[in-house]
């Protein structure tokens, strides 16, 4: 009897600290006229929609995991079935590097840690779980659905469009911009968050940055992470969206 009450503790607590180097996931979703404004960029795929960055796992308030499991070999052949969907909603658009050298990159920094969740057994689930998830949101339609649309003329507010968010989705997302000296930030991410269970959770706030320079926020609380980085060697950063008008833009010719 003893054994049996001892075998199911441990059975018990090894499965409760299966996920325990982070607390929350975050989808990040990018606008692609934004990035293709301020860098090159290779063709975008069609229809013109918010892609993926990454499905990051994240500790509280809003870190990078500093202890996960070393990362499994990342197989490209195992991702074929989802070819398709991912260079439709996970491309590379920045040049001089193929989907696969990105893709390589999210697993090997993100996606090992997400293998600690119960619900993302492998390299197939994590890429697949991100494609679901971002389906899931349908950020885009959900927002035409109440009439926030891609325009070059048209500014909206960073409050406007928080409240907006939350209204669709019933939590606190994040807004991400990148920005030129002296002119309106462009909504360039929206970083979505979810549990364990790949359920909707308030994401934790990191805002009040403001721009202080073309490219860099010199405050230090919101000092720009890797996940920041625009890539494709440039050296922009997305820093959170500041309160005041927003672009959400519409690509000048999408022939």
């Amino acid at each position: 009897m003893h054994c049996t009450v001892f075998v199911f503790l441990y059975i018990f607590c090894a499965v409760g600290n299966a996920q325990d180097d982070w607390d929350y996931l975050m989808l990040s979703l990018r606008w692609p006229p934004t990035l293709c404004s301020f860098v090159e960029c290779t063709p975008v795929p069609k229809p013109i929609d918010f892609v993926i960055h990454g499905l990051w796992p994240t500790t509280l308030p809003d870190e990078e995991p500093m202890h996960c499991a070393p990362a499994p070999p990342f197989d490209r052949d195992r991702l074929a079935m989802l070819l398709p969907q991912l260079n439709q909603f996970w491309p590379n658009l920045l040049p001089n590097t193929d989907a696969f050298q990105f893709w390589k990159h999210e697993w090997h920094d993100h996606g090992r840690c997400a293998l600690e969740d119960p619900i993302i057994a492998d390299i197939v689930d994590y890429f697949n779980q991100s494609l679901q998830l971002r389906s899931k949101c349908d950020l885009l339609g959900r927002l035409t659905s109440v009439n926030v649309l891609p325009s070059n003329q048209t500014e909206y507010t960073y409050e406007a469009l928080v409240q907006v968010l939350h209204d669709i989705y019933g939590v606190r997302t994040k807004l991400y911009c990148l920005k030129r000296h002296h002119q309106t930030p462009h909504l360039f991410e929206i970083r979505i968050c979810f549990n364990v269970n790949l359920d909707f959770i308030d994401c934790h706030d990191k805002h009040e940055c403001g721009f202080s320079t073309d490219l860099v926020d010199t405050s230090s609380s919101c000092a720009a992470t890797t996940r920041d980085l625009v890539g494709g060697g440039s050296t922009y950063s997305a820093m959170p969206c500041p309160n005041g008008p927003i672009i959400f833009p519409s690509f000048v010719n999408t022939d």
